[in-house]
C-alpha cells in the first residue's frame, strides 16, 4: 500500500511537471516577440529633406530674403536723386493772345524758386513769382507754391522742364514740344566765356572781339528763296518771312508772313546754327502755305553761312534750304 501511494505521487508530480513546461515555454517566446521589433520595421532615421517631414524646423533658405530688399533700393533712382535739378531753365512758351511768354525759372537746391514771365508782343512788364517747391512721390515732378494763374508743375527731365497742364498730365498737340524750358550753362551767364564762344564761332574769318560787328546779329533778315523756289516780294513787309537775331539771350525773332514767332538759337563753331523752342501766335491767314513751310524747313537747319548782305541757311552740306536778304526794319 505505502508503494501504491509512492507511484501514484510521483505519477502526480511528473504530470505537473509536465503541464509546467508547455506554458513556461510560451512565455519565454512571447517576452521577446513584445520587447524586439520586427525586423521589417527598421529604427526611423532623421531625415535630410525638410519636405519628406513637416515636424523638423524649416528650411536654412529662408536666410536669402535679404536679397530682396534690395530690389526697392534700384527702383528708388528718380529725377529729384539722380539728376543735377539745380539751375536756371528758359524758354518761350506759346501764347494765346501774345507772341510767345517768355519764361525764366530758378530751381534752388533748398528747394526754393524764382519764376519770371514775360508776354512778348503786349508788354515789356515782367511778371515774377517766388515760393518754395515740392516733389511728388515718383521724384520726377515739381510743383510750385504761391503760383497764382501762373504755370505751377513741371515734369523734371535732364537739363529741361517739360511745363504740364493744370491737371498735371503732359500737354499734346502740334505745339507739345514748345512747352520746354532748357537749364542754362552756367558757364553762358559770364560775359566772358560768351565772347570766347563767339570768337571761336565767328563766320568768315571775321574779327569777332565784339558781337556787334557780326553781322547776323540784330539785322532784319527776310526770305527770298525757299527750297530753291524765289518769293515774291510784296509791298506789305510783314506778308513776307522774316528773322531777326538778338544778341540778348539768344532770342529769335520773326514772322512766318502770317504770325509773329519768338524762339532761340544757338551758335557754335564751325558756323553751326540751330534753333529750339519756336513758338508762333495762332491767327488764321487765307493762305498758310508759305508760313507753313518755312517754319517746317526753319527746323531742319543745322548750319549757316554769310555772303554780303545775304544769309543762307543749310542742312549739313545740302543746297541752302533758305535765301535771306538784310534790309532795313520798317
Amino acid at each position: 500500500m505505502t508503494l501504491s501511494k509512492s507511484v501514484i505521487a510521483c505519477l502526480l508530480l511528473g504530470l505537473l511537471t509536465t503541464a509546467c513546461q508547455p506554458q513556461s515555454s510560451d512565455n519565454s517566446q512571447s517576452t521577446p516577440s513584445e520587447t524586439t521589433p520586427p525586423a521589417s520595421s527598421p529604427t526611423p532615421q532623421p531625415s535630410l529633406d525638410p519636405a519628406g517631414d513637416p515636424s523638423l524646423p524649416p528650411s536654412p533658405q529662408v536666410e536669402a530674403s535679404p536679397e530682396l530688399t534690395t530690389e526697392p533700393i534700384a527702383m528708388g533712382d528718380s529725377s529729384q536723386t539722380s539728376l543735377d535739378w539745380a539751375g536756371v531753365y528758359q524758354g518761350v512758351v506759346p501764347c494765346a493772345s501774345c507772341s510767345g511768354i517768355e519764361t525764366t525759372l530758378t530751381l534752388n537746391p533748398d528747394r526754393s524758386y524764382r519764376l519770371t514771365l514775360r508776354y512778348l508782343g503786349e508788354s515789356d512788364e515782367e511778371i515774377e513769382r517766388s515760393g518754395t517747391f515740392s516733389w511728388n512721390e515718383q521724384g520726377n515732378t515739381i510743383t510750385l507754391s504761391n503760383s497764382d494763374n501762373a504755370p505751377s508743375q513741371y515734369l523734371v527731365g535732364e537739363n529741361q522742364l517739360i511745363q504740364l497742364d493744370q491737371q498735371g498730365e503732359r500737354i499734346t498737340g502740334g505745339l507739345a514740344d514748345q512747352y520746354i524750358l532748357s537749364k542754362m550753362d552756367s558757364s553762358s551767364e559770364s560775359s566772358s566765356d560768351s565772347s570766347s564762344r563767339l570768337s571761336q564761332a565767328s563766320p568768315l574769318g571775321e574779327e569777332p572781339s565784339t558781337t556787334s560787328k557780326n553781322p547776323l546779329f540784330d539785322t532784319r533778315w527776310q526770305l527770298i528763296e525757299l527750297r530753291g523756289e524765289p518769293i515774291e516780294v510784296r509791298s506789305d513787309a510783314q506778308a513776307v518771312p522774316f528773322l531777326l537775331f538778338n544778341t540778348k539771350d539768344n532770342a529769335l525773332q520773326g514772322s512766318g508772313g502770317c504770325n509773329q514767332l519768338r524762339g532761340s538759337y544757338q551758335r557754335q563753331a564751325g558756323n553751326r546754327l540751330s534753333f529750339s523752342q519756336v513758338a508762333t501766335t495762332q491767327k488764321a491767314c487765307a493762305d498758310m502755305a508759305l508760313e507753313s513751310a518755312f517754319l517746317e524747313v526753319l527746323g531742319m537747319v543745322d548750319n549757316y553761312t554769310l555772303s554780303n548782305d545775304q544769309l543762307s541757311l543749310h542742312k549739313a552740306k545740302m543746297a541752302p534750304l533758305m535765301r535771306l536778304q538784310a534790309v532795313e526794319a520798317p
